[in-house]
């Protein structure tokens, strides 16, 4: 029993999913984490080296494993360097995600409630701005979604087709956000079983040999080649980023920014609000029915499980403090499938949240496509368009563009192919007149201003600084 008509459901999902296409072709690759990672793959491309992910030309990047790089490489490699060409990859990771729980939600319950958890899952604020951003989540959330489904699906009915998916999911997750996922797979499944039982038969089912096999072959391939281009990254990347973040607050060992500390707890905050619209109806529903049918999750244990997978992954990332919002996805498709589990007994409410949420989603996707056109790069904190300004100058053979930041700005590298080099000392200004070619130079509005007038008659200012969030200004030496 479906709860709206096939073509209706593809067509909701399909106006969602090109709403989010159009707006991530046209928005610029924001900083930090977005600009981080294209410029990455970009290097990736560009120098041809598969194995280590690339900070600068001459050192590695430790921080994450290689698939999301893989990934948007490729879709460059293949469409050419673009906004979208990079993010497409994130998109197709999360419509895979979202086929996978409409098939697990249709084999558990029915079509109408998988119609549901599939809608809601990728109408919920958080997924959609995740679903097509070039970061390594989406990767991570999908492998999580199928080695839980796959777990599910054998515990129940002893196929052992899923039980090698499952294997699999564990190395997609190695490969995607590393150890983490070992961790984000083992813990729902863990609770599941001190609360149900059936420990020596969840062991006994799974082919371990065969299994490991598959888990860890091609994620340690990987590792021991990085490993062994560059001494080091294991200890760093194991213990520094799995560890020494998660337990100790404002760690100082980060080699490629800073800890992202928050209270402790502030994940439950995170995903109440990346959930919306979904999140808010749940906590409606909570509250009108006092929690009674909340009562019957004893009688079901998919419930139990998906349970579970929700409250483990935020109990986990209640412990740390370095942490940020995308943190919540994980957990995110087990939310939609409980959710559509009890919301999806009345189909009258699931049709009319269906087309009241999806209309609300798109409604700000379109306001959002507006406010991009006719605001282009405005509340962006890329450097794009200062780059498509000095992109358009006639340079010389042995002109240089360099940037004056304490801090990397990717999205400089990125748009310039990789040719903005920074500098950290107002003297490195200096140095720049006296040599023998014509240079640009980027510098934040706040910071130009302090520059002597004696440096300021050496350039042209070729922007004002009002292009985006960044306030940076394009100067060009003419003297």
């Amino acid at each position: 029993m479906r709860l709206i008509p096939r073509n209706t459901f593809a067509g909701i999902l399909c106006i969602l999913i090109s709403l989010r296409l159009a707006l991530s072709a046209i928005i610029p690759l924001a900083e930090t984490t977005e600009a981080r990672y294209g410029e990455i793959a970009r290097k990736m491309l560009e120098t041809g080296n598969w194995i280590n992910l690339l900070d600068t030309y001459n050192s590695p990047f430790w921080a994450k494993p290689p698939l999301f790089s893989w990934l948007s490489a490729s879709s460059m490699a293949l469409l050419g360097i673009s906004e979208l060409s990079i993010r497409l990859p994130s998109m197709l990771i999360s419509i895979a995600t979202v086929i996978l729980i409409y098939q697990f939600s249709k084999n558990q319950l029915n079509r109408g409630k998988a119609q549901l958890a599939a809608i809601s899952l990728m109408s919920g604020f958080g997924f959609l701005v995740a679903s097509s951003t070039v970061m390594t989540d989406p990767s991570l959330t999908f492998s999580v979604t199928l080695g839980l489904c796959a777990w599910w699906q054998h515990h129940q009915k002893n196929q052992p087709h899923w039980a090698y998916i499952f294997f699999l999911a564990i190395g997609l997750g190695l490969l995607a956000k590393g150890p983490l996922a070992l961790v984000l797979i083992g813990m729902p499944i863990f609770i599941y079983l001190i609360i149900q039982g059936g420990w020596i038969q969840a062991i006994k089912e799974l082919p371990w040999i065969g299994g490991i096999f598959i888990a860890l072959v091609i994620p340690s391939l990987w590792y021991v080649a990085a490993e062994i281009r560059t001494p080091g990254f294991i200890e760093y990347f194991v213990l520094g980023e799995h560890v020494y973040r998660f337990i100790k607050p404002g760690w100082t060992g980060d080699l490629y920014g800073f800890a992202h500390t928050q209270p402790k707890g502030i994940i439950w905050l995170y995903g109440l609000i990346a959930l919306l619209p979904w999140s808010l109806i749940c906590v409606i529903g909570l509250i009108k029915c006092r929690f009674k049918k909340i009562i019957a999750i004893k009688k079901h244990p998919l419930r139990i499980f998906l349970a579970a997978w929700i409250f483990s992954h935020l109990i986990f990332f209640s412990l740390p403090a370095n942490i940020i919002w995308p943190y919540y996805l994980p957990m995110a498709p087990a939310f939609a499938i409980l959710l559509s589990d009890y919301l999806g007994d009345n189909p009258r409410l699931s049709k009319w949240l269906i087309y009241s949420c999806t209309c609300v989603t798109s409604l700000i996707l379109v306001a959002g496509i507006y406010f991009t056109i006719t605001h282009p790069g405005q509340k962006i904190k890329s450097g794009k368009n200062v780059i498509q300004v000095w992109n358009k100058e006639e340079r010389g053979p042995n002109s240089q563009l360099h940037y004056f930041s304490t801090k990397r700005i990717f999205s400089l590298e990125f748009y310039s192919s990789g040719k903005a080099n920074q500098i950290k000392n107002f003297e490195d200004i200096t140095a720049i007149i006296q040599n023998d070619s014509k240079d640009y130079v980027v510098i934040n509005r706040d910071d130009f201003n302090q520059l002597p007038a004696s440096v300021k008659n050496h350039f042209e200012k070729l922007t004002n600084g009002d292009d985006s969030e960044l306030h940076l200004i394009l100067l060009k030496e003419v003297s």
